[in-house]
């Protein structure tokens, strides 16, 4: 299941030109699903060139994308891989993240069709991975759905089952698909589902699976929207034949049979031509079924058809053979399937060693993804914290404050504002000089900083000189009185060369503290008005002192 999309913004940096051609790319993309599906490439080459000349990766993660989707519906394996490995590097560079989950999809989808199932695995759990980390829930149930067919190809129905479920789960969670995109990718997913519960004989359940796309039909019906007649009527031909009714059986393949000519990307209908085979082998006739085999061996060849499916239709044509003892079409059909295995493993040669290269060349993204990480980390701590004390700065402590404040309000939960400095600051500045006063500063913020350490809720921010702002959260009056009171005691420890003119033989600080439940009409500025009237009020008095209220 691919089920391309197409919904990125124009970012209005480029030229008129570029965006017209973004533009185009976007409406154009209903072309890849028409017969004139090869109008559409000249676009994608155009934004190439765009790409090209700009050195953007935001327009090479698109028009990667683009040309990607182009080719997967012009059935073309190799370059679908192709595009999809060179464009997730550009694509996680400017952080387009569902283009990135979209293209492990894709990934997974061809990679399987050429043959390596295990390899698509892998990419397909990547595709969910990034789901899950952007909340992309269209696309998880997309992947999930291509997941649990691999697991039902290979015979493990148990991890098959639980994958489409999750496809089922998360394509119904997203709320920006258009409705009748999430029924579609829902029909396909629960005739899917439904033939793996028939492969484990659980027709009763395979039963409730139809009635659900009975129910979806409907929907689709009501909004005059199509359906896929050739997946449900497949579908429905078989459960009708498990379970006894071959005219109804007959019917519905009938109607799948005239959808067929229709159809012309065999990748995208892999699971469901198998279906139609197989039941084709108990309703038809051996020289019917020889007839419809080559048929379809010409058509898979000409489009160039999954590996698995390609096989599949070779091997039943050689069983066909040996059973009509037609050594001339045993030959041939041998010879086939023998350089089939050939051309496979040749490509897969050459993929092996490109995922080796698209690997490092991910590995390089991400540590120059960390690495601009770390330094916009250092660059935003610079610009939030006071370069001598190492304290937060008067900006971050706004911040931190404003969003506080806000909290105590919604929560009715007290906010605590004090302001402290340290007495007679301007004569030990003048007495010992300024280094011996930023000595002062640091040593006062390292016992700020274990305050905050020790505290939880608590703030700690130079405002300026030689005043600190600490923020108290949902503190009662008591707690805070003797953090302050045990900051004060701290501060008695760091000790002056000489006695300056207060007599103290050690550096001292006084504090002021507002603490309330914020009101209605309150401001940030009125807390922190408060506790700097109150600081006024014990320096008038007695400077070393503890005053809240």
């Amino acid at each position: 299941m691919i089920n391309p999309v197409i919904g990125y913004t124009t970012p209005d940096n480029f030229s008129l030109e570029m965006q017209a051609c973004i533009q185009n790319i976007q409406d154009k993309f209903y072309l890849i699903d028409t017969p004139k599906i090869h109008k559409y490439k000249p676009y994608c080459e155009q934004l190439m060139t765009y790409a090209s000349e700009e050195q953007s990766d935001y327009l090479f993660a698109l028009s990667y994308y683009s040309l990607m989707h182009y080719y997967a519906a012009d059935d073309n394996h190799i370059e679908a891989v192709r595009c999809a490995l060179d464009g997730i590097k550009y694509q996680q560079k400017a952080h387009e993240y569902m283009f990135v989950a979209r293209s492990y999809n894709i990934l997974g989808v061809y990679t399987e069709a050429m043959g390596d199932s295990s390899k698509a695995v892998d990419y397909l759990l990547s595709s969910i991975d990034i789901c899950n980390q952007y909340q992309l829930d269209y696309v998880h149930g997309i992947a999930a759905a291509n997941l649990a067919d691999i697991f039902h190809r290979t015979n493990n129905n148990e991890r098959a089952l639980f994958y489409y479920d999750e496809a089922i789960k998360f394509t119904l969670r997203d709320n920006d698909t258009p409705a009748s995109d999430v029924i579609e990718v829902l029909t396909c997913t629960m005739c899917n589902k439904g033939y793996c519960l028939l492969s484990s004989g659980k027709i009763q359940d395979a039963m409730d699976c139809a009635d659900t796309i009975r129910s979806y039909l409907m929907q689709l019906n009501e909004q005059h929207f199509p359906y896929d007649t050739f997946v449900i009527h497949t579908y429905f031909a078989t459960l009708e034949f498990e379970m006894g009714h071959t005219d109804e059986s007959r019917r519905q393949m009938a109607i799948a049979t005239s959808a067929l000519q229709k159809i012309s990307n065999y990748t995208a209908y892999s699971d469901d031509i198998l279906a139609y085979i197989q039941l084709a082998k108990k309703l038809d006739t051996p020289d019917d079924l020889m007839f419809l085999l080559d048929a379809f061996i010409a058509q898979a060849e000409a489009v160039q058809a999954t590996f698995y499916l390609f096989r599949f239709l070779l091997e039943e044509r050689i069983e066909c053979a040996r059973n009509s003892n037609d050594e001339s079409s045993l030959t041939q059909y041998s010879l086939q399937l023998f350089q089939l295995y050939k051309n496979q493993n040749a490509q897969m040669c050459k993929e092996t060693l490109r995922a080796e290269q698209i690997h490092h060349e991910n590995q390089l993204i991400q540590k120059q993804h960390y690495e601009l990480l770390h330094i916009n980390q250092k660059l935003l701590s610079k610009s939030q914290h006071d370069t001598l004390t190492g304290l937060p700065n008067r900006a971050y402590l706004n911040d931190y404050a404003e969003e506080t404040f806000s909290k105590a309000f919604k929560n009715s939960q007290t906010i605590g504002v004090e302001i402290l400095d340290i007495d007679n600051f301007k004569t030990i500045n003048d007495t010992y000089g300024h280094l011996e006063g930023d000595r002062y500063l640091s040593a006062l913020s390292e016992l700020l900083q274990r305050t905050v350490f020790e505290f939880q809720d608590v703030f700690a921010a130079r405002y300026g000189g030689d005043e600190f702002v600490i923020i108290y959260f949902n503190k009662t009056n008591d707690e805070i009185r003797d953090i302050m009171n045990d900051l004060r005691e701290a501060v008695h420890t760091l000790l002056l060369p000489e006695t300056p003119p207060s007599n103290q033989p050690h550096l001292t600080i006084s504090q002021g503290c507002f603490n309330r439940v914020p009101q209605s009409g309150n401001r940030l500025w009125d807390f922190l008005a408060k506790a700097d009237a109150i600081l006024y009020e014990v320096k008038k008095t007695e400077k070393n002192r503890v005053g809240g209220k």
